[in-house]
């Protein structure tokens, strides 16, 4: 466990040196990574010591040990090989990031990073009240065909505030809706569970969209979910509440406890 944590921690030393240009977010991630990492491999260190006699055993030490020893990360208290896989993961997106590269480049990890718009706000320099905006991404942007999936447009007088400005997106893909069924937004069905074609969230400005007759908003949670030992999902607080386009009443969506997960 020790070698594999110290693994990381060479991955991530060997990462280019930011500059001031480079996202804070970036810069943000890296560091937490790379402190929640080293106060990891102290734990095993000491553990270790403590099984050579060279120190004393405390609570802690050795609810430490008995986790590893049951195959349980201990902080995480999810499986300890899931909980490699995720970090391996986590360090891989960090490490081969482009700071010079656009947001949307490619399909962004939202486990990944602890808030949605302290990414986005790394991208904007305006300032002032901003809120995210959560729709489809047509088919011509993502597969590069000629004529666009007709789910994901937008009509142009029902469009956000912020779509005349190029402003900072993130693409993410394989979210699932909880709650509902998606249709180019939340609408009404019998499915408890779908998965979302490919989207973009995007930073827009003002406090929050202008509903119109033909349309309505749900300020959606965002959760990042954990496989557990048992078969089911473990949930944080959410990473961000985005806007939704819906056909269903915002408040019954609120009721019923519609939204978007990402797997980890």
């Amino acid at each position: 466990l020790s070698m594999k944590i110290s693994g990381f921690l060479q991955q991530l030393a060997s990462m280019e040196q930011l500059t001031l240009e480079s996202p804070f977010w970036l810069s943000l991630e890296l560091s937490r990574a790379s402190h929640a990492l080293q106060e990891v491999r102290r734990e095993c260190i000491a553990c270790h010591a403590a099984l050579a006699g060279d120190v004393c055993w405390t609570a802690q030490l050795y609810a430490v040990y008995k986790s590893a020893q049951l195959g349980m990360a201990y902080r995480a208290n999810r499986p300890l090989a899931a909980w490699l896989a995720s970090w391996a993961d986590h360090v891989n997106f960090l490490t081969m990031w482009d700071p010079k590269s656009s947001l949307d480049s490619k399909a962004f990890r939202l486990a990944s990073v602890s808030d949605i718009s302290t990414v986005l706000s790394s991208y904007y320099r305006e300032g002032g009240l901003h809120h995210l905006w959560f729709e489809e991404v047509a088919e011509e942007h993502v597969s590069g065909a000629s004529e666009g999936d007709s789910h994901g447009e937008v009509d142009a007088a029902d469009a956000d505030p912020g779509s005349e400005a190029r402003l900072p997106q993130l693409r993410v893909e394989g979210l699932r809706l909880v709650g509902a069924r998606w249709a180019g937004g939340i609408s009404r069905g019998r499915d408890f569970e779908c998965e979302v074609p490919p989207a973009v969230i995007r930073l827009s400005p003002g406090a929050m969209p202008v509903a119109s007759s033909s349309s309505a908003w749900y300020l959606c949670p965002l959760v990042v979910s954990w496989a557990d030992a048992f078969g089911t999902d473990l949930v944080e607080r959410p990473v961000a509440h985005v806007y939704v386009r819906t056909s269903v009443n915002p408040a019954l969506c609120a009721l019923h406890g519609v939204r978007l997960v990402s797997s980890a």
